[in-house]
């Protein structure tokens, strides 16, 4: 152990010889560490070979691998019991032992489990029927969380239970705490027996996460546990099943309630205020369903997602955002062209119980909307209401005072014409602005055909000094990147434009993307003893604390037997993300040294004026270390430099690098040194004969 937690690896197996290795190597090759790791593989009374399989698994790794065989069949279930029964890992997850995993998958979700002390965390699943799939590089570590202890995301939570989550035990993380606290086991001798885990957690999880990235693969194995039985049994063990699901809602009745009809309320709402954007006040957050939520996530960069309600067929789109965070997205959404309508709920502590009684009996929330119409600056609104609303004051002089009757009758009448003029008023001005609106014209258009607008420079809130630069690609806003101080006056000056700095300050957004396909494994690489495989290529950030590259961002790649990791610059790491780059061309720029690749000594060039010849590489008999160093004659010489074991390894081994280009990589410094000593002793003695 590394000081990381222990994580049980829980894999039931039944007839399954033929898969079983390839789940281990893939348990055995992840990033977290296999010494991490405590794998306990539980033979399911097979008949084939899998037993001695699992046996010589456990001679080979003692310390990390415990094999057991149940003495009765009792599916998955059972031999998933007796793996929680004897397991001491902090953490546990189930893998199925056709199926195998993403390498980065226990480091991904251990991560994302302690960052706030998860109960649960899911990962994506990706199917495939035989051969192994290509398996894609970690780069979207996208999370959604849930906070269950609010009732509301748990019922949507159970509603979505198809979209937010699987009914599947595997692809997942479970804390051992979280397990034990509330019992939590599988129904023995049934099959679907992870159908109902899946469902207590959800009732019972506190906080529950999901990764985005397809980190588990799932094999659809004919010959398995579940499909090879007959279908009489499946069905008579659903029913069985839905009826403990049942049994344990209706034990959480008290706290769940009834589910109001949200995406109802939404629609009514929406059918009064068709050509508006509608922002549905739900709780902590501000709610977008269907087209308005696709428009919202375009326009405000947010997450898009999808959400099951009862009576939709298909997911419906949905998208939020917190609703202190109004004043904040309503002008963006306003500046975007978009008419908005707010339904704010109204709703206090004091009233909640009388509210949710309401509910019960079909009353509907009350709601509070506000239309704001897409061609209003909100400063000016607010200062016209102010003078709409102040008084108007008369001269009595001018003016003569008509009875109190027919004053109130005149009142009346103008009261009621009143929201008819304002509303025809308001259709006027929209369709004036609309007219009048052009679309923004593109600054520049990137080499993929994306159109790059809102480029400028602002001033930073915090330091005054401090400005940033940037802009949008196709509405997406791109994060800002601080400015040199000779950048910024020549843009003030209008001496550099919004394409130069965009190509100086976001390069790889310009350039064209490389086709997904080259991304796929596996990979082949010329090497300099011929083709190497690249077995595996991720980005992960550093959390070891006593490493000076604690934090940073590091390229982690697999080339045949080789493991390497490196700290990723940001232009690399941009050019990782916005794909534009190879892996093949990342690994040859970072790792070529390291694999003695010849082009990754082409860089290294001795400068002009010094003559190859003098180059010199010998073992110093001193400590009988392999040393550089360049005799420029009357120039002098450079000092002897120690070169690493894989420059020497290239040098003499490979011969993928020179003489030349070592030369260079050590002592062009010192080589620059000597050559501008030169050049000022002569301009000094030219200047003393004249």
């Amino acid at each position: 152990m590394n000081g990381k937690d222990k994580i049980s690896v829980i894999i039931p197996c039944y007839n399954v010889q033929k898969y079983i290795m390839r789940c281990f190597d893939s348990i055995y090759s992840q990033t977290y560490g296999f010494e991490n790791l405590e794998v306990i593989l539980i033979d399911d009374l097979s008949t084939d070979n899998t037993w001695s399989i699992l046996e010589s698994l456990q001679r080979q790794y003692p310390e990390n691998v415990i094999s057991l065989k149940i003495q009765k069949k009792g599916k998955c279930g059972g031999a998933r019991n007796l793996g929680m029964d004897i397991c001491t890992g902090k953490y546990i997850t189930f893998v199925d032992a056709d199926d195998y995993v993403h390498p980065d998958m226990l480091r991904v979700l251990y991560d994302r489990m302690t960052e706030d002390d998860y109960d649960v965390a899911q990962c994506g699943v990706s199917w495939f029927k035989a051969d192994k799939p290509n398996v894609l590089e970690v780069n979207d570590f996208e999370i959604q969380r849930l906070d269950l202890d609010n009732v509301d995301n748990r019922k949507n939570l159970i509603i979505g239970l198809t979209g937010f989550t699987n009914v599947t035990a595997w692809a997942k993380l479970y804390s051992t705490k979280f397990i034990i606290e509330h019992n939590l086991r599988f129904i023995e001798d049934v099959y679907y027996e992870d159908t109902h885990f899946s469902m207590l957690c959800v009732l019972l999880a506190k906080k529950y996460c999901k990764v985005q990235s397809t980190l588990y693969y799932y094999f659809e194995n004919t010959e398995g546990i579940i499909r090879s039985e007959i279908s009489n049994a499946k069905i008579r063990d659903a029913k069985i099943i839905m009826d403990h699901i049942r049994q344990a809602i209706q034990s959480r009745k008290a706290e769940l309630g009834n589910v109001p009809d949200v995406l109802g309320q939404f629609n009514a709402l929406k059918q009064k205020h068709p050509d508006a954007m509608l922002l549905f006040r739900k709780g902590d957050f501000y709610e977008m369903y269907r087209e308005d939520a696709v428009k919202a996530a375009t326009v405000l960069a947010i997450t898009l997602t999808s959400r099951t309600f009862p009576g939709e067929k298909e997911p419906v789109k949905f998208a939020s955002f917190p609703y202190h965070a109004l004043d904040v997205y309503l002008p963006k959404l306003i500046r975007s062209g978009q008419r908005v309508a707010i339904c704010d709920q109204l709703e206090t502590p004091k009233l909640k119980k009388e509210e949710q009684t309401k509910q019960k009996t079909g009353e509907k929330i009350k709601v509070k909307e506000e239309i704001i119409p897409n061609n209003t600056d909100m400063a000016k609104k607010k200062k016209e209401q102010a003078v709409q609303d102040k008084p108007v004051q008369t001269d009595p002089n001018e003016v003569k005072e008509k009875p109190a009757r027919q004053k109130n009758t005149e009142q009346k009448a103008a009261a009621e014409r009143k929201p008819e003029a304002k509303a025809d008023a308001n259709v006027e001005q929209q369709a004036g602005a609309k007219k009048e609106r052009k679309p923004r014209e593109p600054q520049m258009v990137t080499a993929d055909g994306g159109k790059v607008t809102h480029g400028h420079a602002y001033q930073g809130k915090d330091n005054p000094e401090d400005w940033y630069f940037t802009a949008k690609i196709d509405g997406q806003q791109l994060k800002p990147q601080k400015m040199d101080a000779a950048d910024l006056a020549a843009y003030q000056k209008k001496e550099l434009t919004v394409p130069q700095l965009m190509e100086r300050y976001y390069p790889t957004k310009l350039m064209p993307k490389v086709p997904e396909d080259t991304y796929r494994f596996p990979r082949q690489m010329e090497g300099a003893e011929g083709s190497v495989a690249i077995e595996k290529f991720n980005v992960y950030k550093e959390k070891d604390e006593q490493r000076p590259d604690f934090g940073r961002y590091k390229f982690y790649a697999q080339v045949g037997d080789a493991r390497m990791s490196a700290v990723a610059s940001r232009q690399d790491l941009n050019a990782y993300f916005d794909r534009v780059m190879t892996p093949n061309q990342l690994i040859e720029k970072n790792f070529g040294e390291r694999l003695h690749l010849k082009s990754a000594y082409e860089k290294y060039r001795l400068p002009e004026g010094v003559d190859p010849k003098g180059v010199r590489v010998a073992k110093d008999h001193a400590d009988n270390k392999w040393k550089v160093y360049v005799d420029m004659g009357d120039k002098g010489k450079t000092a002897r430099h120690e070169i690493s074991f894989d420059d020497g390894y290239s040098l003499f081994k490979t011969r993928t690098a020179t003489r030349e280009q070592i030369a260079a990589k050590y002592l062009t410094p010192e080589i620059n040194g000597l050559l501008s000593a030169q050049t000022a002793k002569l301009e000094k003695s030219n200047s003393m004969k004249m």
